[in-house]
């Protein structure tokens, strides 16, 4: 039980709630191959402006659909980091993020 908290706090407890209901008792195992998978896969980032948004999306009307509020979130967050309207290109959000020039090709499979 210690095992599967401690991994609900550092991967997200939706998903070992998701394991469990697989099996409960290979839960770990399951968890620790799927994060150590994972996790070869994916870097840190620096999101800024943290508090800013969370503030923000914390007063986004909650009686709008999940998509509208979405929209909305996305618009907060377009003005903060001073993104233009359109799609937002690759370089910007490697910048925007700090992220290594790699990230969206490494690791690819070949189809």
């Amino acid at each position: 039980m210690a095992e599967l908290l401690a991994q609900g706090e550092l991967s997200g407890y939706d998903a070992v709630k998701e394991v469990l209901a697989q099996s409960t008792t290979d839960a770990p195992e399951i968890l620790n191959a799927l994060f150590s998978t994972v996790r070869a896969h994916t870097e840190p980032m620096l999101v800024p402006d943290t508090t800013t948004l969370r503030a923000e999306s914390a007063s986004i009307d909650f009686f709008l659909l999940p998509w509208e509020r979405a929209v909305v979130a996305a618009r907060a967050a377009r003005k903060y980091w001073a993104l233009p309207d359109g799609p937002v290109s690759n370089r910007q959000l490697m910048d925007l993020f700090s992220l290594s020039s790699d990230i969206f090709t490494r690791g690819t499979r070949d189809s």
